[in-house]
């Protein structure tokens, strides 16, 4: 089953005793996503396609960010996760595992008019139809550097931004200065209660950077496929 349709047809959990805050789950996201005026379920050809441009050698997407522009104030992208992350083993040399065995994997993108900046909501599927959104939000701007310095893991579980560094000062680094990420607002209230140690958080910060980070450039590179 498609992911748009588990996201739109999704309820809230029942439960006896509400939260004080809510975490984010795909309920709460229904409605933006049946209301999307623009979707897009790419095939698995398409996934391996667009990845690959998204992180190819020579003319690389940071080259040509001037071009890039969401098609849609609010746009709606699936695709398969063994197909791109195959893809990526093979680019990076190294193999990786996706999240989820035979899940999918969406991502429901807000920008402005202009489609240069905006903000990222990630999420994926296991087989057996279970839906989960990530904690993180991401945040881009194309026209502007916004990663900045990376604040210290305590200022990230309080609702500082982090970022991404590639760490070679390549060209594939430039395109990250344009993007940053940070906690949900929810997840900071959980999270600041939790009494959780550096290694802990260092583990959770690394786990969610680890997927929503390398999904960015597959998107953006769209506008080129």
């Amino acid at each position: 089953m498609r992911l748009l349709d588990l996201i739109a047809q999704s309820s809230p959990p029942q439960s006896s005793v509400p939260p004080t805050r809510p975490l984010p789950g795909p309920h709460h996201f229904a409605q933006a996503v049946h209301g999307c005026p623009l979707r897009l379920v790419l095939a698995d050809d398409f996934t391996r396609c667009n990845t690959a441009i998204a992180y190819a050698e020579g003319d690389r997407l940071s080259g040509c960010l001037d071009l890039v522009r969401v098609p849609s104030q609010r746009l709606w992208v699936e695709w398969s996760e063994s197909p791109r992350v195959e893809a990526l083993s093979d680019i990076l040399k190294t193999h990786i595992e996706p999240p989820v065995s035979g899940g999918r994997a969406g991502a429901l993108i807000n920008s402005d008019a202009s489609g240069r900046a905006g903000t990222i909501r990630s999420f994926w599927s296991t087989p057996d139809n279970r839906v989960y959104c990530t904690k993180l939000i991401t945040e881009f701007d194309l026209n502007l550097p916004i990663r900045g310095w990376n604040h210290s893991i305590a200022d990230i579980f309080n609702g500082e931004s982090t970022a991404v560094y590639e760490g070679r000062g390549s060209t594939f680094d430039a395109l990250l200065t344009h993007i940053r990420f940070r906690f949900d607002p929810a997840w900071v209230d959980r999270y600041r209660f939790a009494n959780l140690s550096n290694d802990q958080q260092s583990e959770i910060l690394c786990t969610a950077l680890g997927y929503t980070a390398f999904i960015v450039p597959m998107l953006f590179a769209l506008s080129f496929c």
